[in-house]
């Protein structure tokens, strides 16, 4: 009979990936990372298309909450969100929103519950969220409790902690300085779990059913271990935690779209921020990866240094 599978941290490697995040060139590649972000270029071409703050931040915050069990990858979701925007920008925000979670591909799972949460968000929440927005803008803490309360939510929830996120992108893109606040953990989803597990932070008992499954596996028994360990990443190395996720959604995406290998994977990440990239930031993209690759050469698949 096969045993389960079974998941430790492993301490080394937590405090490996903290020193890298510490340094000068992981903060620089942090910055570049989040600004070529599908989800931050979408977040700044809607700012621009529409002028008005406060209706863009109804709107991204607004699809974040219904930004789960995507039936198509992430990338794909925010790019139709911006075309149904484009096309029906002189709507009100509610009434685009609706549009969006009907015609999209990517929502078509569990649209009734996402329509609901769409109508409690304006019920409930956009009212203070309009009252209150120049609050918002320097204290995102009050922002994601509000949210939580107003959602009937944990402050923690995925939905709650990424809504906080593209609220902070929506400000980044108004050209705002923003504070993150320590005590906002990472939105722990698959990509997530995944540079957790290619990065030897969490070690499995076995590789053989791959990352991409292993995954799945950490995120629905572990995802708060997985927040835990992030959480302590975030301070040793006094890295925002949002900021952080913005590297490993990234990077967990290019590693599934590169098979997990490496060349590819620079390749991939090169074409995304729109030019070469530099020893130091290879050997960072190297580190987040180290166990896939330790793992394909002990299966002696195509990896390449």
């Amino acid at each position: 009979m096969r045993q389960p599978v079974s998941f430790k941290v492993n301490e080394r490697r937590v405090e490996a990936i903290s020193d890298i995040l510490s340094s000068v060139q992981a903060r620089n590649f942090l910055d570049l990372i989040e600004s070529s972000d599908i989800q931050f270029k979408v977040t700044g071409r809607i700012v621009n298309m529409l002028g008005d703050e406060v209706k863009t931040a109804v709107l991204i915050v607004g699809t974040a909450l219904i930004s789960y069990q995507l039936s198509a990858k992430g990338e794909v979701h925010w790019r139709y969100f911006e075309g149904v925007v484009e096309h029906h920008k002189d709507k009100g925000p509610k009434e685009i929103l609706l549009t969006f979670l009907d015609k999209s591909p990517s929502t078509n799972r569990m649209r009734g519950v996402k329509r609901r949460r769409i109508e409690r968000f304006f019920l409930r929440f956009v009212p203070l969220f309009e009252e209150e927005f120049s609050s918002y803008t320097v204290n995102l803490e009050e922002f994601r409790e509000d949210l939580a309360k107003a959602m009937k939510s944990y402050p923690n929830a995925k939905t709650i902690v990424f809504a906080t996120k593209m609220f902070y992108y929506v400000l980044k893109a108004l050209g705002l300085n923003v504070n993150i606040p320590p005590s906002i953990p990472i939105p722990v989803d698959h990509r997530v779990c995944l540079v957790t597990l290619t990065s030897g932070i969490v070690e499995s008992s076995s590789y053989t059913a791959g990352f991409s499954r292993l995954a799945n596996s950490l995120r629905s028994k572990h995802a708060e271990s997985v927040r835990r360990v992030w959480n302590r990443i975030s301070s040793l190395s006094s890295t925002p935690s949002l900021k952080i996720d913005s590297l490993l959604w990234i990077l967990g995406g290019v590693f599934e779209d590169s098979n997990f290998n490496f060349r590819k994977t620079i390749t991939l990440v090169e074409k995304l921020v729109n030019r070469k990239l530099s020893r130091a930031e290879k050997d960072i993209i190297r580190e987040f990866m180290q166990k896939a690759i330790e793992v394909g050469r002990e299966r002696g698949t195509a990896y390449r240094s």
